[in-house]
């Protein structure tokens, strides 16, 4: 062990168990999720994901953490990525940043009862390798300390040393993921899993896709689970009808007196064979779900329709305003906001009119295909003109 400071995990009592263990416990794809967010912010091209039976490991390329980063950044429970000075600015690709409030770190903690972060950073060259073991975090021992706060010093495997002075034993049993980070990058692997059967990687790539629709379509960001690529294919539904036919449509809002951006877009599946959670419309501020689906504004007596519906609305200043208007695991917005009202009335109209247009797309492009089923009705069935225009409207 070198003379440096000591890595230590700083937490106040009882915010494992509340951020970690309850917001996020048996819900691996939500988990999972923040740690692609937490790629994305490091400026990583690719994230690799790896189901096994008894482990989890989420690997990128991105920037990495230093040995000070860890301990001042990472180690730190709670400290917010983004501040009022800083709500707005950019990572080196240009990307708008994801994290916001700092606990994202903590919800591994809802499926693994222990933690392996492996980190490279891109400027130093150098490795620094802990382990976090949540029963020891949540023993009484630690219990002690001043203010109700809890100190843990996790294992230490490697702090700021090359790749050739780790453990040759350590370097056979992690082979596949240090392959991975060799210039830069942070794997993060979870073990002794607290989950009653094994991730689907299907299911997976739906949630993925679900809460990343705008970032995986993005050419310089890839999401890997077990060496495939999620796709747009698995991204996105097979849509009958879209709107607009590709790209986004772009509109500026005046809410509270104040311009906002968002671009949106829909698509209706012919046939909706997918569960009904995954319906209606997602919000999306900073590439990020903020406000998950089923959801349509509050739209009544239009279910047949909207069980059709996949939207994407983009609002980037959702996650931008100085006060926080998404939900801590980033499944709803706080509409009654003074800041959120007012997109909510016209999120309502929006869905409204894509269901509208959808309707007369419907309407005319089915209208031959009924009358010709009711042409090949036996004779004593036929109906009259007037009737079949009539059947056709109404089917």
């Amino acid at each position: 062990m070198s003379d440096m400071e000591k890595l230590k995990l700083r937490y106040s009592h009882n915010i494992i168990e509340h951020l970690g263990l309850k917001l996020y416990q048996n819900k691996p794809t939500n988990v999972i999720a923040e740690l692609i967010s937490n790629s994305w912010d490091a400026d990583a091209q690719n994230v690799w994901i790896e189901i096994a039976q008894d482990k989890v490991s989420i690997t990128d390329d991105g920037c990495g953490m230093s040995y000070t980063e860890l301990m001042n950044d990472y180690l730190i429970i709670g400290k917010k990525k983004r501040s009022k000075d800083n709500i707005t600015e950019k990572t080196a690709r240009q990307r708008n940043m994801m994290g916001r409030k700092g606990i994202g770190k903590l919800a591994p903690f809802g499926i693994a009862k222990k933690l392996t972060l492996i980190t490279i950073s891109k400027e130093e060259k150098l490795y620094n390798w802990i382990q976090l073991d949540l029963s020891k975090m949540l023993s009484e021992e630690n219990d002690d300390s001043p203010n109700d706060s809890i100190i843990y010093e996790p294992t230490i495997l490697a702090d700021n040393i090359p790749i050739e002075k780790i453990d040759t034993a350590l370097k056979l049993e992690y082979k596949k993921i240090l392959d991975k980070l060799k210039e830069s990058g942070t794997a993060i692997i979870l073990e002794d899993l607290s989950l009653k059967k094994i991730i689907s990687s299907e299911k997976l790539k739906e949630s993925v896709g679900q809460r990343f629709t705008v970032t995986l379509l993005s050419d310089d960001f890839n999401v890997y689970i077990n060496e495939t690529k999620v796709s747009e294919k698995e991204a996105l539904p097979n849509f009958y009808k879209r709107y607009p036919e590709s790209g986004y449509a772009d509109q500026t809002l005046t809410i509270n007196g104040q311009d906002r951006q968002v671009r949106y877009w829909v698509g209706f599946v012919e046939s909706a064979e997918w569960p009904q959670d995954q319906a209606g419309v997602g919000i999306y501020a900073h590439g990020k779900l903020a406000q998950d689906r089923p959801f349509v504004f509050g739209l009544k007596g239009r279910e047949i329709w909207t069980r059709y519906m996949y939207g994407v609305i983009e609002a980037d200043w959702l996650d931008e305003l100085e006060e926080d208007v998404v939900s801590t695991d980033r499944t709803s917005v706080n509409w009654m906001h003074e800041d959120t009202l007012q997109m909510y009335e016209w999120g309502a109209g929006l869905v409204r009119k894509w269901i509208s247009d959808y309707q007369k797309f419907q309407k005319e492009n089915n209208k031959g295909k009924v009358i010709e089923k009711i042409n090949k009705l036996p004779t004593d069935l036929r109906v009259t003109e007037v009737e079949r225009k009539a059947i056709s409207d109404i089917v």
